[in-house]
Order: structure tokens, then sequence, then C-alpha cells
């Protein structure tokens, strides 16, 4: 099942190439917010994956080709990410690949300068 938001902060699921909207299926959305909305679905999947099967089935959708998605969390609290997509030549820059992690209020990784001197 893949969940996705879309077009003015509705949530749906992807069926084919049509998206099921299941924004009604989650509890009190016009009072969480858009990221609310996606944390308390993925909290909560169990109790509201019923429901959500039920309108996927039932739905024929709108096409996916007239939506617009939007990012799936619209505040994501972690970023994940490592240099080995950046780095073409880790021996050239004295770095191997290390993950960085990069939380809303900080980053985290290698602190020390670059063997070759470079910035």
């Amino acid at each position: 099942m893949k969940v996705l938001r879309f077009n003015d902060d509705r949530v749906g699921v992807l069926k084919g190439e049509a998206v099921i909207d299941i924004s009604d299926a989650v509890s009190h959305r016009q009072y969480r917010g858009p990221q609310g909305v996606m944390e308390e679905l993925i909290a909560n999947f169990a109790s509201y994956r019923p429901k959500i099967e039920a309108m996927v089935a039932a739905g024929a959708g709108t096409p996916l080709a007239s939506v617009k998605l939007l990012a799936p969390l619209p505040r994501p609290s972690r970023v994940l990410a490592a240099f080995v997509n950046y780095l073409d030549r880790p021996d050239r820059t004295g770095w191997g690949p290390e993950p960085v992690r990069k939380f809303a209020y900080r980053v985290e990784g290698r602190s020390e300068k670059p063997a070759s001197g470079g910035a």
C-alpha cells in the first residue's frame, strides 16, 4: 500500500494509476494539520488499515496524472544521507563514505577537515 499526500493536503493511496482519497479516514484531520495527520496515520496504521482497505476497494479514484503530489512528510524530523552519492573519488578528498545525520536541530558526522587540505 503506497500512501501519499496530494493536492490541498489530502491523503491518498495509490491504486494502479489512480489515487484514492482516504483523507476522511484519519480522525480529527482538520485539527492536526498536514504533519500531524501523517504522524497519526503512521503511529496508528493498524487501526486505520481496515477502513483504508475498504475505501480503496470501493473507490475508482482520481487519475494520478491529474493530481499534484506533495512531500510525504511536510516537516520531517530527520534526514539521512551518505556522501557516497556525492563524492566521486574518496581517495582524492581523504573522506570515506560515512553517513551524515541531519536533525532539525543539528548535523552529525565528521567534524575534522579533509586530509587533502580542502575546505
